[in-house]
């Protein structure tokens, strides 16, 4: 499975590789990345969150998600305590502690469990992203600006949280989409691991290395998000036994420990902007995590394995 799991993230990480190269060699022009964005964010991840609730309604799948939405919250609510007990130590500014709790497991996380575990397992991902999607209108709007009053619009209003609650109730009610409307899902939903990669590559291909370099804080915050609050999460699913609670928990978990281990949000940086935070600094983050991302990602995918002796 490690060697599963490692084939197919290269194969995904060479559609990355391309990004970056036709970028440079400007076939791509770094405002493509926004199209690419909106395209992913309001298309493909709202049909690949429908297409995965499009399952056969099992107690095996129903204690699978509900395991997930538990390691969900738990993870979550260990990275809030965490950073804040590293806030005042470490002296983490807003968009470096929202950084390092957000990680950006819908646009990598879910099309590479796709592409890795198949589309039967991309329903583990869909409670961590609506746990995250909840806690980036409360407490990250929270820490950006002030305000402590939820914007339960933004919340509710969010394209992929609609998308988890349709698939929600079509899963509870077993329902399908109808024939020709589900293989158009699907192959919008299929394409999202390509594009995320493209999209991933044009970032990096377009960025200023120079000026990436000039933030010398953003390698404390890479260093949280990638290293140091994965390892706490293996440790917090190893050491609470909650694998043990359904049939292939373990397997089950590794999707929302990817979830865990990945790059910052994106959705950080556009925050930055809305509420008056350094957005440059962020996105500088955002790029640096997602460019180091492909170093950490499959040695921390392939110690869970063997911790978990998959």
């Amino acid at each position: 499975m490690q060697l599963l799991l490692i084939q197919k993230i290269v194969s995904l990480y060479i559609i990355l590789l391309l990004g970056i190269l036709l970028t440079r060699l400007k076939v791509f022009q770094p405002f493509f990345s926004k199209a690419l964005s909106v395209l992913s964010v309001y298309l493909l991840l709202p049909c690949m969150i429908l297409s995965s609730f499009q399952i056969e309604k099992t107690e095996k799948t129903q204690a699978g998600l509900l395991l997930s939405l538990l390691a969900a919250v738990m993870i979550h609510l260990m990275f809030l305590a965490v950073i804040r007990i590293l806030r005042k130590p470490l002296k983490l500014d807003a968009v470096e502690q929202t950084s390092a709790v957000y990680s950006n497991a819908g646009n990598l996380i879910m099309p590479l469990v796709l592409s890795v575990l198949g589309s039967e397992w991309v329903i583990y991902c869909s409670p961590f992203l609506c746990v995250q999607q909840l806690l980036l209108w409360t407490h990250a709007r929270s820490v950006m600006c002030g305000n402590r009053k939820p914007d339960l619009r933004s919340i509710f209003g969010n394209v992929n949280v609609v998308a988890v609650l349709v698939g929600v109730i079509l899963f509870a009610a077993d329902l399908r989409i109808p024939g020709i409307v589900e293989d158009a899902v699907e192959s919008m939903a299929s394409a999202i691991g390509p594009v995320s990669m493209l999209i991933t590559g044009i970032l990096i291909g377009s960025m200023s290395l120079r000026k990436l370099t000039g933030y010398r804080r953003i390698w404390l915050t890479a260093a949280l998000r990638l290293i140091v609050l994965p390892l706490l999460t293996l440790a917090l699913l190893y050491f609470s036994g909650i694998c043990r609670l359904v049939p292939d928990g373990a397997a089950v978990l590794l999707v929302v420990f990817m979830g865990a281990a990945s790059c910052t949000a994106s959705a950080i940086t556009s925050m930055s902007l809305v509420f008056d935070q350094d957005a440059e600094y962020a996105s500088a983050i955002n790029l640096a995590t997602t460019l180091l991302c492909v170093l950490t990602l499959p040695p921390m995918i392939t110690l869970y394995s063997s911790v978990f002796h998959l």
